[in-house]
């Protein structure tokens, strides 16, 4: 028989939550500052050049918010030798 993991709760991993959160307030920044952009400095205004900087940043804010977030875990696997 294979190797079984118990996950007791439905509950996401702490770095899973820190990684969407990283995301969502990385895409959110983007928005504010577009806007900001748009309506005060229309010189500076390139939607390409957000649209980049927004994927890639949120990218970014995506992997280094899981990097720096410890976890513990939350899962208990239970390994059964192989039967001959």
């Amino acid at each position: 028989m294979g190797n079984t993991v118990n996950q007791p709760t439905v509950n996401p991993t702490n770095k899973l939550t820190a990684s969407v959160v990283g995301a969502s307030v990385w895409g959110t920044l983007m928005l504010v500052v577009g806007l900001a952009l748009k309506n005060l400095a229309p010189g500076w205004y390139d939607p390409e050049v957000l649209a980049s900087i927004t994927l890639t940043g949120t990218t970014l804010a995506s992997f280094i918010a899981g990097w720096l977030t410890s976890d513990k875990p939350n899962v208990v696997v239970i390994t059964q030798d192989p039967q001959p």
